[in-house]
């Protein structure tokens, strides 16, 4: 009588246990008619969508949506220049691929610099940072209103603001001391 009733729960339990299917891109967006250039941090769930994307990565690159998983090991660097109200902005993206070897190691190691007119106004990781406990989901660069704004899941402080116009001021770095 014990052995129908337990196969019969583990039937059960097993039919709604199944692995969590996704990954994570960095979707590289200027918006001219906005003067701003945005860079977030995504998300893709499910099969079709996850083994769409991983398929065809370069097909997405050119589209600026930009895999951080999939890959083991190894790293990409890619640099974006934009020229909008006579301003130049370069974004350069480092993604390090998953290396697997504990400490984080599922997790890439995803780092942006955006240079504005030459000069560095930001340096932080974007997406999640096991080393800092840090995610950087969104960054927005308002181009004619010379601000950076990066957006991040930290208990204290959820936005950061880098204001270009003033001219002593330092890059913002994240995570802050």
């Amino acid at each position: 009588m014990h052995l129908p009733t337990f196969a019969l729960l583990f039937l059960t339990l097993c039919s709604h246990a199944h692995a969590d299917y996704y990954t994570h891109f960095i979707r590289y967006k200027a918006e001219p008619d906005f003067s701003r250039i945005v860079i977030s941090w995504e998300e893709l769930r499910g099969e079709r969508g996850v083994d769409h994307m991983h398929a065809n990565p370069e097909l997405y690159a050119t589209q600026g949506d930009y895999l951080t998983r999939g890959q083991y090991g190894g790293s990409k660097e890619i640099i974006q220049v934009e020229k909008m109200d006579g301003h130049e902005v370069k974004t350069v993206i480092t993604i390090q691929y998953p290396r697997g070897a504990g400490c984080g190691g599922a997790c890439s190691d995803d780092h942006i610099q955006v240079y504005f007119d030459g000069e560095l106004q930001l340096d932080s990781p974007i997406g999640y940072n096991h080393q800092h406990d840090l995610t950087v989901s969104k960054i927005l660069i308002h181009v004619q209103n010379q601000t950076i704004q990066a957006i991040s899941r930290q208990a204290v402080v959820g936005e950061h603001y880098q204001f270009i116009d003033h001219k002593e001021s330092e890059p913002l770095r994240l995570p802050k001391e």
